[in-house]
C-alpha cells in the first residue's frame, strides 16, 4: 500500500552541514509534512546520518548512477556530479508515494509549507517552477539551435527544478523515467542546467499541464525578502548562500543547533549544486554572440576555467 508524501533531497558529503540545518529547520515548521524524508547522497558520514536522523526520521540511499548515463558527454560531467541526476529517482518513487516532494536544500522555512503537498485538483500531475529563463538560454546551450534533430519552440519557458511535487496521476512513470535518461543522453553535450532541461522537456512531449508555484511564496531570494513579505520559504539560488555571502540569524541558529548536535561543519566556499561556475556561465552567454561557430568555439576554450 502507497505512503502519503516523500520529501526528497541529494546532497554531497562535503554539505551535511546544511542538509541538517535543513532537516532541523523542517521540524520546526513542518513536522508531519511527509510520511518519509529521502536523503539520495554519497558518502555522507555514519555520524552525520546519526544526528540527522536523531533530528527527524530519515531514509538514506547511497545514489548509483543508471548505467544508461554511463557515457554521458564530458560537457555534462567536467561540472556535475552524477548526484544531480537524483530527482529522475524521484519519478519512481511515485510506486511507492501519491506525492514526492523534490527540493533542495539551499533554504529556509519560514513557516510551514505543508499546502505545498495539495494539488488545487485531482487531475494535477505535478507542481513546478515557471523559470525565468527561455528553453535555449541558461538551460541548453546556444548552439543546440544548430541541431536538427532539436524540435522545441526556442521561446518555450522551462520550469525550474529547485522545488517540484510530483504526484502520482503520472501513471506512466517507466516511461516518463526512461524518457529522461534517453533524453539526457541524446542532448548531454548541450545541457548546462542537465535536469532542469529535461524536465522542461518532458513537460512539453508528454503534454503535462503543471500547476505553477507561486514565487512569491514559495520562492522567495533572501535578497528580495523585503519585497514578499508573504514568503514561506527563502531560497538561496545562485551562487551566495546562507554559509558564505547571505547572514540570516534564522539560519545561523538553525546551524548552530546542527553544530551543537556534533554535526559536521561548513565550508565556506561557492556552491551552485554543480561544478559549473559562475564564470563559465558567463562565457556560454558571451560566446552566443560570436557570429561564427569556430570562433565561439575558441572563444570558450580560452576562457573558460580562467578567473576573469
Amino acid at each position: 500500500m502507497k505512503k502519503d508524501v516523500a520529501i526528497v533531497l541529494g546532497g554531497s558529503f562535503d554539505l551535511s552541514f546544511a542538509i541538517g540545518t535543513f532537516l532541523i529547520n523542517l521540524k520546526k515548521y513542518s513536522p508531519n509534512l511527509a510520511d518519509d524524508i529521502i536523503i539520495y547522497h554519497d558518502n555522507i558520514s555514519e555520524k552525520d546520518q546519526k544526528i540527522m536522523n536523531d533530528i527527524i526520521p530519515v531514509k538514506f540511499i547511497k545514489f548509483e548512477l543508471n548505467e544508461k548515463l554511463n557515457n554521458i558527454d564530458p560537457f555534462v560531467r567536467e561540472r556535475f556530479s552524477d548526484l544531480i541526476f537524483f530527482k529522475y529517482e524521484c519519478i519512481k518513487l511515485l510506486k511507492e508515494y501519491r506525492t514526492v516532494i523534490v527540493t533542495d536544500f539551499d533554504i529556509l522555512l519560514l513557516d510551514d509549507i505543508s499546502e505545498i503537498a495539495i494539488p488545487k485538483n485531482n487531475d494535477v500531475k505535478c507542481k513546478m517552477l515557471k523559470d525565468f529563463v527561455q528553453i535555449v538560454g541558461d538551460d541548453f546551450s546556444k548552439d543546440i539551435l544548430n541541431d536538427t534533430s532539436f524540435k522545441y519552440d526556442k521561446d518555450m519557458f522551462v520550469m525550474g527544478a529547485g522545488l517540484i511535487v510530483f504526484y502520482d496521476t503520472l501513471n506512466n512513470i517507466d516511461e516518463l523515467y526512461d524518457y529522461c535518461l534517453n533524453k539526457t543522453m541524446q542532448y548531454s553535450r548541450y545541457l548546462l542546467l542537465p535536469e532542469q532541461a529535461i524536465f522542461s522537456l518532458m513537460v512539453y512531449d508528454f503534454n503535462i499541464n503543471p500547476e505553477i508555484i507561486d514565487r512569491s511564496i514559495y520562492v522567495v531570494h533572501p535578497h528580495e525578502h523585503s519585497k514578499y513579505k508573504d514568503a514561506k520559504i527563502l531560497h538561496s539560488f545562485g551562487e551566495a548562500k546562507f554559509w558564505n555571502t547571505i547572514t540570516n540569524e534564522d539560519w545561523n541558529s538553525n546551524y548552530n543547533e546542527w553544530i551543537s548536535l556534533g554535526g559536521s561543519k561548513k565550508v565556506n566556499k561557492i556552491f551552485v549544486s554543480s561544478k559549473l561556475r559562475f564564470v563559465d556561465i558567463l562565457v556560454n552567454k558571451i560566446s552566443w554572440w560570436i557570429p561564427v561557430k569556430k570562433w565561439r568555439d575558441n572563444f570558450r576554450k580560452k576562457f573558460r576555467g580562467s578567473k576573469l
